[in-house]
């Protein structure tokens, strides 16, 4: 085995150029700080893995504060742009409101191929939604980028332990 590094980060530097117009764009509109947020997929049927209902939950929170703080601004970068309108239901319209004010860019949607650190440094802190998706979480901090994966699933519980064999705490 050769170590060679993180695979994809010969990307950041590219990446950095259009992060850099899209948060000028945010700053047009008022934005001081802001937040990248990434979701992974979900499923019709929560059965068989993370339902809609969650994903429109964490929506619900994040596109309120945006809405709610006219110096916080928002760029989306989700699995699968494509489906994201079905995935959020009737919180597609808080979507809309929030993307309406210009502090809110959903990334991918127009047919434009994004990576996670796109989105992350454009940023001044990026969130992720779930642990067992992690790798725009992991591209983003490799990217120098200060990150936040959310733990909803409370894997702590587990007993997983630091590499110091520190319990873990949750966000």
């Amino acid at each position: 085995f050769v170590s060679i590094g993180y695979i994809g980060d010969y990307r950041f530097m590219g990446a950095r150029k259009q992060a850099k117009s899209i948060r000028n764009k945010l700053r047009e509109s008022g934005a001081k700080y802001t937040l990248s947020y990434f979701d992974e997929s979900t499923e019709d049927d929560p059965r068989w893995g993370w339902g809609h209902h969650h994903a429109r939950d964490d929506y619900v929170k994040i596109l309120e504060k945006v809405l709610n703080n006219d110096s916080l601004g928002l760029v989306i970068k989700p699995k699968k742009p494509s489906s994201l309108r079905k995935k959020l239901g009737n919180v597609s319209e808080l979507l809309d409101h929030a993307l309406a004010t210009g502090r809110c860019i959903v990334l991918g949607e127009k047919d434009h191929v994004t990576t996670p650190a796109e989105a992350a440094l454009a940023s001044d802190i990026a969130i992720s939604n779930n642990l067992w998706g992690g790798t725009a979480a992991l591209e983003s901090a490799l990217a120098g980028v200060p990150t936040i994966v959310l733990d909803r699933e409370g894997w702590t519980k587990l007993g997983f332990t630091d590499c110091y064999g520190r319990k873990q705490g949750t966000v």
